[in-house]
């Protein structure tokens, strides 16, 4: 595990550009705080791969994966790019997640308090939507599950297929 904490200096953020060299699979980033960069040709490869971001960070990154999982809580933001046969969402705490430049053939999706996500499925969609929070979705998957209660004011799952 590599674990970088800068110390901010009075009147001044900290601030660190860093590039990690890796040879074996990585199989988890976590962001807490700070922003993370990885451009479409330093694509994460790897067949399960999960991607934390908190504490107001944010990520975006270009992801080849069997099995991606993603999280974003404390009014985080993610994007995603990429492709991955199986896709686990969760936007917490007024997060936003956006998948939409990811290809993915099944995707399971949850927002709470606030969060939104956008998601692009080809064949399954399991959507939940609490507490003011929202799901959008591109591409016709032919299972959608909306697991959204209807008591849940202001959430919903959206189609934005035009």
């Amino acid at each position: 595990m590599l674990s970088i904490a800068l110390r901010p200096t009075v009147g001044r953020k900290a601030r660190a550009d860093i590039r990690l060299y890796y040879s074996a699979e990585l199989k988890e980033v976590t962001v807490n705080g700070a922003r993370l960069t990885a451009k479409d040709e330093d694509e994460i490869v790897s067949s399960l791969f999960r991607l934390a971001v908190s504490g107001g960070g944010s990520a975006s990154v270009a992801v080849g994966a069997d099995d991606l999982e993603v999280e974003a809580a404390a009014n985080s933001a993610v994007v995603v790019s990429g492709e991955a046969k199986y896709l686990s969402i969760r936007a917490t705490e007024r997060s936003k997640v956006d998948t939409r430049q990811l290809d993915a053939v099944s995707v399971e999706a949850e927002a709470v308090t606030g969060g939104e996500i956008r998601v692009s499925a080809s064949e399954r969609l399991v959507a939940n939507a609490r507490n003011a929070s929202t799901i959008y979705y591109a591409g016709h998957p032919s299972i959608i599950k909306n697991r959204t209660s209807r008591s849940s004011v202001g959430s919903g799952v959206i189609s934005i297929d035009l």
